[in-house]
């Protein structure tokens, strides 16, 4: 799906790479992340000025085009600046979205409850010779300003196509 970027979130990426030193996250390996909310195990709501401006700007956005309308809270949300060897940890059980702010990218996605079995994707060289049908995973590309989100019955990793490029990631919960 399309979406077009609110102007609160290119304001806060702007910010974000100008003034904010990323961190390493450990569901996006080889990776710069900004993890800017999580209520995970306790909420955490970070304290950069620009993102307490335009938080509640940005849920709304987020709410607005999201798939999941039984979810009202957002578990998490993170900004990822992707390297050559970026690619997320195998995730399932969680409803959760990829939105493609700068740059193209790749989700493999397997409806199954064993997210490890998706491990090997990370090490794929080659994404568009591989034969994904052979182990019944699911190629989708991602393109700039696109969403792709994913049910909890859904196991899903992220494989960046560009150098630079920027992902959000949302989960959605209850």
């Amino acid at each position: 799906m399309v979406i077009e970027q609110p102007e609160s979130l290119n304001k806060l990426i702007k910010h974000l790479q100008a003034y904010y030193n990323p961190v390493r996250d450990t569901d996006f390996m080889k990776a710069e992340a900004w993890v800017l909310y999580n209520r995970a195990r306790w909420v955490y709501n970070d304290s950069f000025p620009v993102w307490r401006e335009e938080r509640d700007s940005i849920f709304e956005w987020i709410h607005a085009n999201s798939k999941f309308p039984d979810c009202p809270f957002i578990n998490c949300f993170k900004i990822i600046k992707c390297s050559s060897k970026t690619f997320h940890i195998p995730k399932t059980g969680v409803n959760a979205s990829y939105i493609q702010l700068k740059g193209k990218g790749n989700i493999i996605v397997k409806e199954t409850e064993y997210h490890w079995t998706l491990q090997r994707a990370a090490g794929v060289e080659d994404l568009d010779t591989f034969a994904w049908d052979s182990r019944e995973w699911t190629r989708l590309k991602l393109e700039l300003n696109h969403q792709k989100s994913f049910s909890n019955k859904w196991s899903h990793i992220y494989i960046p196509e560009s150098i630079g490029g920027l992902v959000a990631y949302v989960e959605y919960g209850n």
